[in-house]
């Protein structure tokens, strides 16, 4: 390869590289979102599970927004469960905990498929890096003759 070529490939290496550490940076920020996400989901089981052992009423505080809680006493058994698009239904406290066991295997998945996608980005970072030295080598070799 000459020179010309050489920094040619030099560029779209660098754009290349670019463009995946961008990605990267993304895929990060998803992962962080559903491992919080994750955490919540463990919470809200652990808390249901809770409340049905309690059998009969339970006292504690209820979220009325923007970090203010106000008491309350939850009886019945019954909680109601995001089902999407902001649509809340009744289901026993057992039936919310399979939903939200559910959900959370969901998300484990995503969050291991996110993973692999991030290690396929880096081993191509990797090997774009390895190309860019070698390149590298080259030229000077190539500058000194």
């Amino acid at each position: 390869m000459t020179i010309e070529e050489d920094r040619k490939r030099l560029s779209q290496l660098a754009y290349e590289a670019q463009i995946l550490q961008g990605q990267g940076e993304n895929v990060q920020e998803q992962l962080n979102a559903l491992a919080h996400f994750s955490a919540q989901l463990q919470v809200a089981i652990e808390s249901l599970k809770a409340l049905k052992d309690r059998k009969g009423e339970a006292k504690g505080f209820v979220s009325i927004g923007t970090g203010v809680f106000a008491p309350a006493t939850i009886s019945g058994g019954a909680v109601l469960v995001d089902v999407g698009a902001n649509v809340f239904v009744e289901r026993s406290c057992e039936e919310a905990i399979s939903t939200l066991e559910r959900r959370l295997k969901e998300t484990m998945e995503a969050q291991e498929r996110m993973v692999q996608g991030a290690l396929k980005l880096d081993k191509r970072l990797r090997e774009l890096d390895l190309e860019a030295r070698e390149i590298a080598g080259r030229m000077r070799a190539q500058t000194k003759e």
